[in-house]
């Protein structure tokens, strides 16, 4: 698989004969303008329901790296270092960049430096804290910054679909208190989640297996899970995605607690299953119309 949706989530290199590795950091905005240096976000539909928060810089930088960009959520503020806006586009909606069509050439090579405040509240608590809300964020920042206008249609792919098993699911709501480290490590023996969207998962997924990987488990909220198996046989790449800086917990399951494939774990331990390769339907976001961002 070819696809550079996490791009926008991570810090990745790759080489030959080595195994891709994407530090995918999770975090989004939207803002208004205000006058001054400054933008302060208001919501700008019902739906968005963004919290307000300051963007300090929005700027074009240079592509002169091959690692892509990333964000990273820390003490109430988010730093977006290098992305395009086919990339912010990838996050907001949860679409790979093979589901954006007619943007304009620009909006898959500029990218954009962003810096983003966030007030706290009295408990300490900022609405960044939450991935869910900084997606809606995000969505703003692409209608009143970027003037981004589109439509959706439906085209078919072929992709593997993640469904819950028969059973139901074993993925753990994550407390409304985060914990310092948000995100997902995947290797070719495990498998940790705190605080994590699903549709993150089958993003790594994606890019560990080789095959687009469509989330249809319908769940939308925050997870924590893990799982273990027997390496030998997945041939999967080691992949991961923070959204919150810190250090991964190890996992808290028992040493026995392996399955004896990667599939096999998640059906076991997680109560998912990963359908067959097939044609399926799926979201397209067509752009109508798009305008490059004012620098602040």
């Amino acid at each position: 698989m070819n696809s550079p949706y996490l791009k926008l989530f991570a810090f990745a290199s790759k080489g030959p004969g080595a195994a891709t590795r994407a530090f995918l950091l999770v975090g989004l905005f939207a803002l208004g303008l205000t006058g001054g240096s400054h933008a302060r976000v208001q919501a700008i539909s019902a739906d968005l329901s963004s919290p307000p928060f300051t963007v300090t810089s929005l700027r074009r930088v240079a592509d002169t790296s091959s690692a892509w960009g990333g964000m990273q959520r820390a003490n109430g503020s988010v730093e977006l270092p290098q992305d395009t806006l086919v990339d912010l586009i990838e996050i907001a909606y949860n679409v790979e960049e093979e589901q954006i069509v007619n943007a304009p050439a620009w909006a898959a090579t500029t990218r954009y430096r962003i810096s983003v405040d966030s007030p706290q509240s009295s408990g300490g608590a900022s609405a960044l804290d939450s991935e869910s809300q900084a997606q809606k964020m995000l969505q703003a920042l692409l209608a009143t910054q970027f003037k981004l206008v589109f439509h959706r249609q439906t085209r078919e792919v072929t992709a593997r679909v993640l469904t819950v098993s028969p059973g139901g699911s074993k993925l753990r709501i994550a407390p409304d208190t985060f914990a310092a480290w948000q995100g997902i490590e995947l290797t070719p023996s495990q498998l940790i989640g705190r605080g994590a969207l699903v549709t993150r998962l089958t993003k790594l997924m994606s890019l560990a297996t080789g095959d687009t990987v469509i989330d249809r488990t319908g769940f939308t909220g925050l997870y924590d899970f893990e799982a273990r198996w027997q390496p030998a046989s997945d041939k999967l790449t080691t992949h991961h995605w923070q959204y919150a800086v810190g250090t991964p917990p190890s996992l808290e399951k028992s040493p026995t607690a392996v399955s004896a494939s990667f599939e096999a774990a998640l059906q076991e331990q997680l109560g998912l299953q990963l359908e067959p390769k097939d044609t399926i339907a799926v979201d397209i976001v067509l752009v109508d119309s798009v305008q490059q961002p004012p620098e602040i």
